[in-house]
């Protein structure tokens, strides 16, 4: 820590107490190693002109130096007078009088040391708790965000689970229906037959060739339908078989009589 500026300190009266341009005076000398003699004028000339320190000007000094080493040095240059000061200074009380004096200067800046290393500890107590506040907050804001994605993922996975049931409720609906047409087809088929009154190969021909192009397209509507639920692309080549297989049938409902007359007769 730097020390006071003493070069302007006599120049700065109204800006500097008495006190502080005495201590930073009293640190300077015992920085530079000067003779006792010196640091016990400073010590005389500054409560000749001052009865007393104030310990406000005092406790402003400490509290601008923040706790450097000047104080220390302030510290020290008084312990060491108090221990040796020069005799021809002072008569006996002058002396024990200021010797006084400077226990009590020693004894305040101790205690405004300790304030102020109490009040460091503290800052820094509250800073590790702001410290550790914040983390708290970032983590809370961590499990929040977790907790949301957790949400979403779940809200996902129940609408592919609902997907799914429709799926497969829909599959098995197709598969019922393509029973059903398979079992009506039949049916027809047999009662077609049945209400023949004589055997015609021309008109078994045409009624199964008419059920088959009914139940072709029916078959393979369910199955486009199985398709589009499982989520499956369809081909071109699927629609060209369909488009192919139902000319063919067509074709054979519509020249069935040429081809019956062209062999003699029905």
């Amino acid at each position: 820590m730097s020390l006071p500026n003493i070069e302007n300190a006599d120049n700065n009266t109204s800006n500097s107490s008495d006190e502080a341009v005495f201590l930073g005076r009293l640190a300077e000398s015992y920085l530079n190693n000067d003779s006792p003699e010196k640091c016990a004028n400073l010590v005389r000339d500054f409560y000749k002109n001052n009865r007393r320190h104030r310990y406000s000007a005092v406790s402003e000094y400490l509290f601008r130096a923040e706790g450097g080493d000047d104080v220390d040095y302030c510290i020290k240059a008084c312990e060491d007078l108090m221990g040796n000061f020069p005799m021809d200074k002072l008569d006996g009380a002058g002396r024990e009088q200021c010797i006084q004096k400077l226990h009590k200067l020693v004894d305040h800046m101790k205690l405004e040391r300790l304030r102020f290393k109490q009040l460091d500890q503290h800052k820094t107590n509250i800073d590790e708790l702001s410290r550790s506040v914040s983390e708290e907050r970032k983590r809370v804001e961590t499990l929040k965000n977790e907790a949301a994605q957790l949400k979403n993922e779940t809200i996902s996975m129940e609408k592919k689970l609902d997907d799914q049931k429709f799926g497969i409720v829909g599959v098995i609906g197709i598969f019922a229906g393509i029973i059903m047409a398979f079992s009506g087809t039949f049916t027809l088929i047999g009662n077609a037959v049945a209400n023949l009154n004589t055997f015609n190969v021309y008109n078994i021909s045409f009624t199964t060739i008419l059920l088959g192009l009914v139940l072709t397209d029916v078959v393979v509507t369910l199955f486009y339908c199985i398709f589009k639920i499982l989520g499956r692309e369809v081909k071109i080549t699927f629609f060209i078989f369909i488009v192919i297989m139902n000319v063919v049938l067509i074709a054979l409902l519509l020249f069935l009589p040429q081809i019956f007359i062209w062999r003699g007769g029905f």
